[in-house]
């Protein structure tokens, strides 16, 4: 009897400790964040704080036991709570240093990093404050949000949460958890397709990528749209392994998260696990049928939605879609470029000397490297809280573009052309080209349009990690080497721009950069095969040996 006791008391007790962090957790965040907050009353937001936390812990537990299963390891449930933490300091840290050591900017001396965000957020207040419906924030009526998705989840917060005081850390507590959920819908894409070690590589550069902190700490969409792209990839990892139920929910969950904040974006996502079944040659089969029409279908929707909000919202052309993909490239194109080149002495130099045919791929060029990390590193012309966000972003940037390289011709060469690692290299730095096409190759629209897709990079970067490790390629740490060359090169430039130290000329250094960037790899190359052919000379069968 004494023994069954202590068997159910033991029982109890674990039971109790394996849901202690799921109770402790909400209660540390929610009473944390209405300690801190300043808006009304001292602790006046501690029941909004506490349901919210409440609402997202649960869904936390439901993508982990969905995600995770079995392989709950520790490691992933630190950089998730990392992941989480960093996103809501740094977003509370930007609401009291921005007003102290932003800009002149309305948004800054209000506390927020984007006037978008700004924007955004004035307009769901004064919308959960009237008596309209929470559908008219998909009416385009506001400036805040072209395509009102969350413009209507902040309002309902607001509405139904704090309906006294408007508490942005609300807002910035719900981006941080879905940024932090990437981390988990990432590591599961990356486990199952490319192996553990990959899954870990890839869950930890989600949980510290800079302008995934920074975009999730400041209420922008692309935290959302970021895991969107990561839960459809982890859907598209279970259809890979013949799991086609869990796997079309999960791609339609992804859906209906993209669709609503932006459906160009959901056109793109769909079209890339679409184009990932077809690459793979996975064309087999009933599944593939329904997996295609799904896919058509909400490209239809999505564009459809599309259509509807740019000849709205820009008064576009409306008959046919063609005209208006034309127009949008178009006209957006010649609006930043003009921007870049009105902004950037140096630039309308280099535009002077070159053909116009030329124009675009430079904008194009440059737009990759943003943000420059040799410009963000020697800039002394900016406050010293924006600079020091420039050089962080940039170095997230850049730490990753050599593993990005490296994936490239070791994709082709271990996995073949119809490897997923080689789709995801075409994918990612073709929608790195576009995104830069598009929008003018600036630091800011650029590289968070970009970040809508980090669970691709990351799980390419892990990949790529584990590929080189496993075969010894030297490889991955040339391709560093060459990206840290170049940026070397620059950085003298830009010193000498800002410093007056001794300098070549754009022209020189163009040259240099140039003839650095070629003669590198070709270099290496050549090493290679001729340690390649003494190697053979040596192990071959020789008379007297």
């Amino acid at each position: 009897m004494v023994l069954a006791t202590d068997e159910k008391a033991s029982h109890w007790m674990g039971r109790m400790r394996a849901w202690a962090p799921w109770v402790a957790g909400p209660l540390i965040v929610g009473l944390g964040l209405a300690a801190l907050d300043r808006r009304g009353p001292p602790m006046s937001g501690a029941l909004a704080y506490l349901v919210l936390a409440a609402i997202l812990a649960a869904l936390t537990w439901l993508i982990w036991h969905w995600v995770a299963k079995d392989n709950a390891w520790r490691w992933l449930a630190a950089a998730f709570l990392i992941a989480l933490g960093l996103r809501l300091a740094v977003g509370v840290a930007l609401t009291y240093l921005l007003p102290a050591f932003g800009n002149d900017a309305r948004h800054h001396a209000a506390g927020y990093f984007y006037p978008d965000a700004y924007i955004r957020d004035q307009d769901a207040w004064t919308l959960a404050g009237s008596n309209r419906s929470l559908a008219d924030a998909f009416s385009h009526q506001w400036p805040g949000d072209q395509y009102g998705g969350l413009l209507f989840v902040s309002a309902l917060i607001y509405r139904v949460l704090s309906p006294d005081v408007q508490r942005p850390w609300l807002i910035v507590l719900v981006g941080a958890a879905a940024s932090a959920w990437t981390v988990l819908f990432g590591w599961g894409f990356a486990g199952m397709t490319f192996g553990r070690r990959a899954g870990s590589i890839a869950a930890w550069i989600l949980a510290l990528f800079p302008d995934s902190i920074l975009l999730a700490a400041s209420q922008m969409r692309e935290p959302y749209l970021g895991l969107a792209v990561a839960v459809a990839f982890y859907g598209y990892a279970r259809f890979r392994m013949g799991s086609y139920r869990s796997g079309a929910l999960t791609l339609a969950l992804a859906f209906l998260i993209a669709l609503p904040l932006s459906p160009p974006t959901s056109i793109m996502m769909m079209a890339a696990v679409g184009g990932a079944w077809l690459w793979e040659g996975r064309v087999r089969g009933r599944a593939t049928h329904w997996i295609l029409l799904t896919a058509v279908l909400a490209a239809l929707v999505g564009f459809g939605l599309t259509w509807r909000s740019w000849a709205q919202l820009y008064a576009a052309p409306s008959e046919n879609p063609i005209a208006l993909i034309r127009w949008w490239l178009a006209k957006g194109t010649l609006f930043e470029t003009s921007k870049l080149t009105s902004a950037s002495g140096w630039v309308q130099e280099v535009f002077r000397r070159t053909p116009d045919w030329s124009h675009p791929w430079l904008v194009t060029a440059n737009g990759i490297t943003q943000v420059f990390l040799p410009a963000a590193l020697a800039d002394n012309t900016g406050l010293p809280m924006a600079r020091a966000v420039i050089v962080w972003r940039s170095l997230g940037w850049y730490f990753l573009i050599p593993f990005l390289i490296f994936a490239i011709p070791a994709s082709f060469r271990w996995e073949g052309w119809r490897g997923l690692p080689t789709y995801l290299a075409l994918i990612i730095w073709g929608m790195a080209a576009f995104v830069a096409y598009r929008f003018g190759g600036d630091q800011w629209d650029n590289p968070r349009y970009r970040a809508v897709w980090i669970a691709l990079q990351a799980a390419l970067a892990g990949w790529a990690w584990v590929q080189a490790n496993r075969v010894r390629s030297p490889w991955l740490l040339r391709s560093a080497l060459w990206v840290g060359g170049l940026c070397l090169i620059w950085l003298h430039w830009y010193v000498g721009r800002y410093y007056h130290t001794p300098k070549l000329g754009i022209w020189p250094t163009l040259a240099l950069a140039g003839g650095f960037a070629l003669v590198y790899p070709v270099t290496c190359a050549i090493i290679d095969a001729f340690h390649g052919r003494q190697s053979r000379r040596l192990t071959s069968e020789t008379p007297g040996l």
